[in-house]
């Protein structure tokens, strides 16, 4: 407690302390910049939104903006610029509106990361910077962006909802990506790109579309799908994916549609999904398992076999009793979240070498003697220590965080 003290009187000493919300490294601006100082161990400035007033940077605050260790600026708002460029210490840009000249030529001349928030919806009629790496959309923009405009050393390209003009061949993605978030109308573009670089594919998928073989690039070690909602084949998943998540959606899995997959470590279900499911066989490399929840009365279907190796298993809703009376958990186990049990479950037993365990829910009734004593952190709301005595609990125990509010507004904890 006394460190928080330390650090509080800290912040009541600093000249900017009228300017500042929280203080880590980075600073948030809601007043006039014209007599701000900026401290040298700063790193970032925010403009906080303020209800669609323009922010006006001057000459004076570009030069002390250039004599500080500030890299990185962040503005939520409408912008207006009184001077010819950022100065070039500043690497990583986040903009909405502005009201400066739509050539970019006020973009810092080294700048590597730039994003754009939801109300920027101008479109790109000029070249990127060639020192970019990371190149950003927000979900609300729509506007065409030329393969020909993107920085030839582009690393990362998240444009979602926006889209690439007809691809003819002549024009072609970076070959330097690593990352890349498109929605399906971009897919095409992929089989007549070489992406060797490419490690993270993000698809959006709120427009109807069956993938196929070939939409995957070989390169791919992660894929993300967004809002799915087709049937997926197991000829569409290359060799090479070792992570894979589905975000909501009501799509449909061919049986045993992972099991070719003998390099997949992590397989994520995140969100609801609209429909049952059948997982069949799991690869034996796969670690990290995180199964779905389900909206009405839509449950797993079967799960065939749950690898020996799991290292980490998320058990969510529904899937929670259908997954126990079909078999015991992993023995390998060192991570388990049991989120949201719909009816009471009683746990008698517990994997030999389980570290850690989050309850979601209040319908778990744990016998006394299934707690390992290789368990060190629990995790769970007060209405989990009604149904369980706390004396059961293994002195290796070092953290026990109770929730205090278990819907999804939030949650408030408590630790000792």
């Amino acid at each position: 407690m006394g460190d928080i003290f330390l650090n509080l009187s800290h912040l009541l000493l600093s000249n900017i302390v009228k300017y500042i919300e929280r203080d880590n490294d980075r600073i948030i601006f809601n007043d006039s910049l014209d007599t701000i100082e900026i401290p040298d161990e700063k790193k970032q400035i925010i403009f906080g939104n303020r209800l669609s007033q323009l922010h006006i940077l001057t000459k004076p605050f570009s030069d002390r903006l250039a004599c500080s260790n500030v890299d990185t600026l962040s503005i939520s708002d409408r912008l207006e610029i009184r001077f010819d460029q950022f100065p070039s210490t500043i690497k990583s840009l986040s903009l909405s509106q502005h009201s400066c000249s739509k050539d970019f030529k006020w973009l810092p001349e080294s700048l590597e990361k730039l994003c754009f928030y939801n109300q920027f919806h101008q479109q790109i009629i000029t070249q990127f910077q060639s020192t970019i790496r990371h190149l950003e959309f927000s979900e609300n923009y729509n506007s065409p962006i030329a393969i020909r405009l993107l920085p030839p050393q582009l690393e990362v390209l998240i444009c979602r909802n926006a889209y690439l003009p007809k691809f003819d061949g002549s024009d072609q993605l970076p070959s330097t990506l690593t990352k890349l978030d498109i929605n399906t109308d971009c897919v095409r573009l992929l089989s007549n790109c070489n992406l060797p670089a490419l490690s993270h594919l993000i698809l959006n998928m709120y427009r109807e579309y069956q993938l196929k073989q070939g939409d995957i690039p070989m390169a791919a070690t992660k894929l993300s799908l967004i809002q799915m909602d087709c049937q997926l084949h197991p000829e569409v998943l290359t060799s090479q994916l070792r992570h894979i998540e589905f975000h909501y959606g009501s799509f449909k899995l061919d049986r045993n549609v992972f099991s070719h997959l003998d390099r997949l470590e992590t397989l994520l279900f995140s969100g609801a999904c609209t429909n049952s499911l059948i997982l069949g066989k799991l690869p034996a490399s796969l670690k990290v398992l995180e199964l779905p929840s389900f909206t009405y009365k839509f449950v797993i279907s079967e799960i065939c076999e749950i690898p020996g190796r799991l290292d980490k298993l998320t058990i969510t809703f529904n899937s929670l009793t259908t997954l126990l009376s079909k078999q015991s958990l992993p023995k390998s186990l060192v991570h388990l979240h049991i989120y949201q049990g719909l009816e009471p479950v009683v746990v008698e037993s517990l994997p030999d070498d389980l570290e850690s365990m989050e309850i979601t829910g209040s319908n778990f009734i744990f016998e006394s003697s299934s707690y390992p004593s290789s368990l060190r952190s629990l995790t769970a709301n007060k209405s989990f220590f009604e149904n369980n005595s706390i004396i059961d609990l293994p002195t290796t125990i070092v953290q026990v965080t109770i929730s205090t509010i278990t819907n999804y507004a939030g949650a408030s904890d408590e630790k000792f």
